[in-house]
């Protein structure tokens, strides 16, 4: 199985790929839930090696750790996913 960082550099950089219909799932330790993020919205420059940086919804940023990232999809097809133990899912915006 691809790793989540061969996937997002992939869809990054692959010009085949449109990055702009992709979404990221990742884990939300407070609220217990996937949050989504559009792939467009992460800001890789400011991340490091293990992490990528989003704006919550107050504009906070936020630095998500590519352990967090529970799926990917391209338009509605997860494309991407590892282990969901008990995850409750809210919709994307």
């Amino acid at each position: 199985m691809q790793t989540i960082l061969e996937l997002l550099h992939e869809i990054r950089w692959n010009p085949n790929l449109r990055p702009e219909e992709h979404t990221i799932g990742y884990y939300d330790r407070v609220g217990k839930s996937l949050k989504w993020v559009r792939f467009k919205d992460i800001d890789f420059e400011r991340g490091d090696n293990f992490s990528f940086v989003v704006v919550d919804e107050e504009g906070r940023e936020r630095n998500i750790p590519f352990h967090r990232v529970r799926q990917v999809k391209r338009g509605d097809a997860v494309i991407w996913q590892r282990r969901m133990e008990d995850i409750r899912t809210e919709s994307q915006d």
